[in-house]
């Protein structure tokens, strides 16, 4: 079992994901932490990343993020990412 992740390290794993430097995950940069091969998946997703986007402004906090992981259980090292 891993441990929690801490706000800097999702701060890292969204830099590391960010496609136009706003520091935030948007939908598309969701899908490619996911790495969705399918498109029936994509609308899974969709409705996943409306889960965890708690205040609905279209994009993930490195907050959010964390309180996801942490709801699942588990996180991912920054390097597996």
């Amino acid at each position: 079992m891993g441990r929690e992740l801490k706000v800097n390290e999702a701060e890292i794993v969204i830099e590391s994901l960010d496609s136009n430097g706003s520091k935030l995950l948007d939908l598309e940069d969701f899908i490619g932490l996911i790495e969705v091969e399918q498109e029936e998946k994509i609308e899974d997703l969709k409705e996943a990343f409306e889960i965890c986007d708690a205040n609905a402004y279209r994009f993930i906090t490195p907050n959010e993020l964390k309180k996801m992981l942490s709801k699942l259980g588990e996180w991912m090292e920054i390097k597996e990412i």
